[in-house]
Formats: structure tokens, sequence, C-alpha cells
């Protein structure tokens, strides 16, 4: 067993433990930001331009495009590409038309926005005459993020 292969299970260890100990009360739920924070510098790795070439270069001597190494299930796939529509002059005016709508829905949704704060407060929203309606909220639920 390598040194990758002891740290890998030492981590599926870590995991399984803190999600116990977490569940059961003996840790401390924030020691998941540790292992949170931890998630996020492992995923750094294949995100190396070197680390991700040699990678995907060692991955390409599949003809099939798909294997499994030590249990992990992986499928090579091509890079996507993209058509530049915006060298079709019909479309760029389309897409400029499309800039100018979704700025105008954005001032719309500020009106929106202010209108039902006035409303919680006990006031009305008038602009040019118009009564500006509130709109109702919703609240998703909460998330954590590392930085």
């Amino acid at each position: 067993m390598n040194k990758l292969q002891k740290l890998t299970t030492n981590i599926s260890n870590v995991i399984s433990f803190g999600k116990e100990g977490i569940l059961n009360g003996d840790i401390d739920p924030r020691e998941a930001l540790k292992l949170q924070k931890l998630t996020k510098e492992i995923e750094t790795l294949t995100k190396n331009k070197k680390v991700r070439e040699m990678l995907l270069n060692e991955l390409k001597k599949y003809p099939e495009g798909t294997g499994v190494y030590e249990g992990i299930e992986w499928v090579y796939k091509n890079g996507s590409g993209k058509y530049k529509y915006e060298q079709d002059g019909e479309y760029a005016a389309l897409k400029e038309q499309r800039d100018k709508f979704d700025e105008l829905m954005k001032q719309r949704a500020d009106l929106l926005k202010t209108a039902t704060k006035y409303y919680e407060q006990g006031r009305e929203l008038v602009v040019d005459g118009e009564v500006i309606s509130p709109v109702a909220f919703v609240q998703y639920s909460d998330s954590v993020s590392i930085k």
C-alpha cells in the first residue's frame, strides 16, 4: 500500500468517525468545518494544471474510455466545445435585446423589493401614480461555506 492509499484510507476513517461522533453528540458539529475545508483543499490537486494533464494522459491509454482504479469507477470524456453564435449579426442583435430586457427585469425586481420593504414598514410605494404591490419572500435553507 503506497502513501496515498494509506492517506485515503485514513481520510475515509476520519470521515466515518467524525460523522458518527457528531451524530451521537461526542464531537462538536463545528468539527465538520475542518473536513469541509479539507475537501476543498483536496480538490485543488486535480485542478493543478500539470497533475490534471498527467491524469488525463494516463486515462487516455484505455481505449474503452472507462475503467476502475482501486474501486473508483471513472469515465474519460472529451472536452465539450461551443459555437460562436455571436458571429451572426441577427443572433448578436437578439442577444443585445435580451441583455436590455434582463436589465429591465433587474430594475423591476429592485422596485418590487423596495415595495415589499415599504409594505413591511406599513407604507405604500407609488411610482408615476402606480401603486407597486409587494411580493412574497421565500426563505431557502441555511448553508455554510468555507473561505
